[in-house]
């Protein structure tokens, strides 16, 4: 449809029916081709993402929530705010355990 043409318009290709399948396979193709190396690099990244920044996160943040022992400083300074925040719940937890 042209822009600002309302009628509908039938369109005609004269090539054989086996050369325009042939065409509409390797489209497909292409296509899924181009998805499946869309979703590898996705997977690929996030699988790189989470390996590399929220495993040492997660493990500090573990090392920081668990109770007893000898406490250890996050790799990450950013976490010491976090981490101090956590001891004052994790303590205050505690005081109304006691309580209780």
């Amino acid at each position: 449809m042209a822009d600002g043409d309302e009628t509908p318009h039938a369109l005609t290709v004269l090539i054989p029916k086996s050369t325009y399948d042939r065409i509409v396979l390797k489209s497909v193709a292409e296509i899924a081709a181009v998805l499946m190396l869309l979703v590898f690099f996705a997977v690929g990244c996030c699988l790189l993402y989470t390996r590399r920044y929220f495993r040492p996160i997660l493990e500090d943040l573990v090392h920081v929530t668990a109770a007893g022992g000898e406490r250890r400083k996050p790799v990450f300074e950013e976490l010491l705010p976090i981490s101090e925040k956590f001891r004052s719940h994790e303590e205050a937890v505690t005081v109304l355990k006691v309580e209780r």
